[in-house]
């Protein structure tokens, strides 16, 4: 797939987004950096019905699916 990854910084501070441009594999989400802290991150990815068999390896790092059929992928990571 072609996937997009921007990332802006301003006062300490950087801004992070990740989306999907075309492919089996959605992936989207942001999150930021800020000077002494803990990076943060909130998003999700799913796969094409007809692909999820195909992509389960790399849909279960983000472990199970939530409600909608998507993977969370959140750092830090619940606990």
């Amino acid at each position: 797939g072609s996937y997009e990854f921007t990332a802006a910084g301003a006062d300490r501070k950087v801004a992070i987004e990740v989306k999907t441009l075309s492919g089996p594999l959605s992936v989207t989400g942001s999150g930021s950096w800020s000077w002494g802290q803990s990076p943060t991150f909130k998003g999700s990815m799913s796969a094409a019905p007809d692909k999820q068999s195909e992509l389960a390896a790399i849909l279960s790092i983000g472990g199970a699916p939530n409600s909608a059929g998507a993977v969370d992928l959140l750092w830090p990571p619940r606990r």
